[in-house]
Formats: C-alpha cells, structure tokens, sequence
C-alpha cells in the first residue's frame, strides 16, 4: 500500500528529526566561528596555511574550542540539566512507588 509507506517514511523522518534536536538541545556552541573564502588559495604547496589574517582568525577559534572543551570537561551533566526533566522525572519516580502499593 502506497499510503501506508509514505507513513512509514514519515513517522522514521518525524523521529530522525526529534532525535537530532535532543543531541543539538544538549551541545554547547561557541558564537565566534569564522571561515575563510576561498580557503583553497590560503595553503602553501606544503598544506600549510599561509600567515595572514584568516590564519589569525582560525587560531583564535581553534583556542577558544580548547578553552571551552578544558572547561566544559566533566561538567555536561550539570549544564544539560534543566528542571522540566527533573521534576518529570520525579513524577515517574512518585508514580512508580505508587503502583507497588
């Protein structure tokens, strides 16, 4: 039946993009990323990139990932922890103990 793949299709597309917004909602993004125009003109026969402001701006933000990466290090629980889920899972756990009685 046609119908019956298309919802098929659409409810694995509903989940895929449910799934994806859980994992993004719990990343830390830092604002100041940079890209370099044309970055294929800025590397030397060698692979390196050439000095010049691009490279600056490319170092910057690659010190600011390590920063942040030393500082968030063990810490993702405390900063993806929000009180929505915590008290929801305070309910379930209420719950549970309810229904052994």
């Amino acid at each position: 039946m046609p119908g019956v793949t298309e919802i098929v299709k659409k409810a694995f597309a509903i989940s895929a993009i449910f799934f994806t917004y859980c994992v993004i909602r719990h990343m830390f993004t830092i604002p100041n990323q940079s890209s370099v125009p044309m970055a294929y003109k800025e590397f030397d026969d060698a692979g390196r990139m050439r000095p010049s402001g691009y490279y600056d701006r490319v170092v910057d933000v690659m010190e600011e990932l390590y920063k942040m990466t030393l500082l968030l290090r063990g810490r993702t629980d405390y900063l993806t922890d929000r009180y929505s889920e915590r008290n929801e899972r305070a309910r379930q756990a209420i719950d549970r103990q309810i229904e052994k009685i």
